[in-house]
């Protein structure tokens, strides 16, 4: 599982990076990578077998940037205009 994560980590990076360069003109998807990218950041470290004091602030920075992610990419997300 814990390479499994890893390797889901480096493969959501790579998305995140393309969608910087290429997808410019629609943030959300930015957004919603970047938050995809920060859950799976919280998995993997609340997997790991004794959480000391940094596991714990990881946890509750990443979880606080997943959420406000979240939120920006619904934000940017415009209905379409007819």
């Amino acid at each position: 599982m814990d390479t499994i994560l890893s390797l889901l980590i480096i493969g959501v990076g790579i998305f995140v990076w393309f969608a910087l360069k290429k997808f410019k003109h629609k943030p959300f998807i930015v957004n919603f990578s970047l938050s995809a990218i920060l859950l799976l950041i919280v998995f993997k470290t609340s997997l790991m077998d004794p959480l000391d004091w940094v596991s714990i602030v990881v946890i509750i920075i990443c979880s606080i940037a997943f959420i406000m992610q979240l939120v920006l990419g619904f934000k940017n997300i415009k209905p379409i205009e007819d």
